[in-house]
């Protein structure tokens, strides 16, 4: 099916980090997918516990006021959240509607080979919980791999590069996320039941392109929201698994 050229402009381009310059894929079983997978360097860790008691951490009744910032800055390039100004990129879109809630995603100690994406799955990692399956949901925070050769090996190694906020869930799986893209702050859909659809059989769009096409890479490289997924982090509490008996 032809890709319209227009697809392009709302790629995330722009740089999502802290610094200067600007998490496990979800399990498939298209084999590109786990081969693409198998040349990833190292892996955030399968999942964070919940730090009890912390202080920082918002109430649902708070994620309503992270949901309402978010929504109101759709199809603004400027991230400005209650009088103060945001840097415009993923990672300063998720801690702008997160300050809302009186958070500071960025309240931890940055690391030298950090960027915004990565210190945010950092807070999320003390105050809340990281996980690379299941569904997230309104609020939550969602981390995308290799949505850019950031460190130019042309290789898809390059984990944690962007981030949104999920805004909704359909009944058939799609989650709408909002994130800065280069064209500026949009909502787009991601289902990960079927990661490598760009359209439903009806043609409604349930992949947004999240990856810009190179001349470097290579045929099967995944593009597509639902493909370049990695975790979402939560500070919702989530039933563990029994083991079985």
């Amino acid at each position: 099916m032809p890709r319209p050229a227009a697809l392009a402009l709302t790629l995330a381009a722009c740089a999502c980090a802290h610094t200067p310059r600007r998490t496990e894929p979800w399990p498939t079983s298209i084999p590109r997918a786990r081969m693409a997978a198998s040349a990833r360097g190292p892996r955030p860790p399968r999942a964070s516990r919940t730090t009890r008691g912390s202080r920082s951490r918002p109430t649902t009744a708070a994620l309503t006021r992270v949901l309402a910032a978010a929504r109101s800055l759709v199809g603004r390039r400027r991230v400005e959240v209650g009088g103060r100004r945001f840097r415009a990129d993923c990672s300063g879109f998720v801690r702008g509607v997160y300050s809302a809630a009186g958070v500071d995603l960025f309240a931890v100690p940055m690391r030298r080979d950090e960027n915004g994406v990565r210190l945010i799955h950092r807070w999320f990692a003390l105050h809340g919980r990281n996980y690379r399956s299941g569904a997230p949901s309104p609020g939550d925070v969602v981390y995308f791999n290799d949505t850019y050769d950031r460190n130019g090996d042309r290789r898809l190694d390059d984990w944690l590069t962007h981030v949104g906020i999920v805004d909704r869930v359909l009944a058939d799986g799609t989650v709408y996320v909002i994130h800065y893209v280069s064209a500026g702050i949009e909502r787009e859909p991601m289902n990960l039941a079927h990661p490598h659809a760009w359209r439903d059989r009806s043609g409604r769009v349930i992949n947004a392109f999240l990856r810009r096409r190179t001349r470097h890479d290579r045929a099967g490289t995944p593009r597509l929201m639902g493909e370049l997924f990695a975790g979402y982090g939560t500070i919702r509490a989530r039933p563990e698994p029994q083991a079985a008996r």
